[in-house]
């Protein structure tokens, strides 16, 4: 049993569930699963965890359809040692956040093809013991909502100002802080 393999259900009333099924079994043990949309195709990011030889790295299978079936993985296109990727848009690339589990850091890359991969993680400012999350854009009202109930800061990033990504906002009301994008 290699274990860590990603499973679903399907459900239309958050009710009733149909059984557990294997969602993707690439030949290796993998978590942190996160499927993302480009251009008409599907794609599955997943952490391998890979043992021996060690891994522990991000990699990417393709697919037609958001059910599956999933392609073989590609080689990895992260660093080791990574977990929880993050994957979103910003203006005419895709961003990958991710964290580096070994020293509580977090790592960047940006691509336009999902195949050459740029660095660009010294210009990711995460707050401190910040843990992996989901990227989701939320209605600006609602953000605004909480930032005038001071439940969340909201500033500009110089940092990450080349990469498109706008105003962050931070939540207080979680021990791990997340973030959202604020357009």
């Amino acid at each position: 049993n290699r274990g860590g393999q990603p499973m679903k259900v399907e459900l239309k009333d958050f009710k009733t569930f149909t059984p557990t099924k294997l969602f993707y079994d690439p030949g290796f043990s993998v978590i942190d699963p996160t499927i993302f949309e480009s251009e008409g195709h599907w794609h599955l990011f997943v952490k391998d965890e890979t043992s021996v030889p060690t891994k522990k790295n991000l990699r990417i299978a393709d697919g037609n359809d958001l059910q599956g079936p999933f392609g073989k993985a590609h080689e990895s296109f992260s660093p080791q040692w990574a977990e929880g990727p993050g994957i979103f848009r910003t203006e005419g690339s895709l961003l990958a956040i991710f964290h580096f589990y070994a020293n509580n850091s977090w790592g960047a890359l940006r691509t336009k093809d999902l195949a050459t991969w740029q660095d660009v993680s010294d210009r990711l400012n995460m707050p401190p013991n910040s843990h992996p999350g989901t990227v989701i854009e939320v209605p600006q009202q609602t953000l605004l909502a909480m930032w005038q109930a001071g439940r969340a800061e909201i500033g500009p990033a110089p940092e990450t100002a080349d990469l498109g990504i706008g105003n962050w906002i931070w939540t207080d009301t979680m021990q791990d802080k997340q973030t959202c994008r604020l357009w």
